[in-house]
C-alpha cells in the first residue's frame, strides 16, 4: 500500500513520465533515465516546498510538499539521482 499525499503522487507520476519519455525518445540508458527521474522529483518537490517556505519545517513538513511513507519526495529523488550517477560514472 502506498501512503502519501496527492502532491507526492503527482510528482512521482510526472517524474516517471519524464524519465520514461527521455528513455524512449532520446534512447538513454536506464541509469541516465533514472537520473532524469530523480532530478525531476527533487526539483518539482523543492519548488513546491519553496512556495510554502513560510510554514515551520517546510523542507520536511508533509503538508508543505509531496511525501511517500512519511519521507519527502525530494529525498527519494536525490537518492535515485545519486545512485544512478554512480552507476553511470563507474566502469
Amino acid at each position: 500500500m502506498i501512503r502519501g499525499n496527492g502532491w507526492g503522487i503527482a510528482i512521482a507520476v510526472t517524474g516517471g513520465l519524464l524519465g520514461g519519455m527521455s528513455s524512449y525518445f532520446l534512447r538513454l540508458t536506464d541509469p541516465q533515465a533514472l537520473m532524469i527521474l530523480g532530478a525531476a522529483w527533487s526539483v518539482l518537490d523543492a519548488m513546491l516546498r519553496a512556495l510554502r517556505r513560510h510554514q515551520p519545517h517546510w523542507l520536511v513538513n508533509p503538508q508543505a510538499g509531496g511525501f511517500v511513507w512519511h519521507i519527502p519526495v525530494w529525498v527519494f529523488g536525490l537518492a535515485i539521482f545519486l545512485v544512478s550517477a554512480l552507476v553511470t560514472l563507474t566502469p
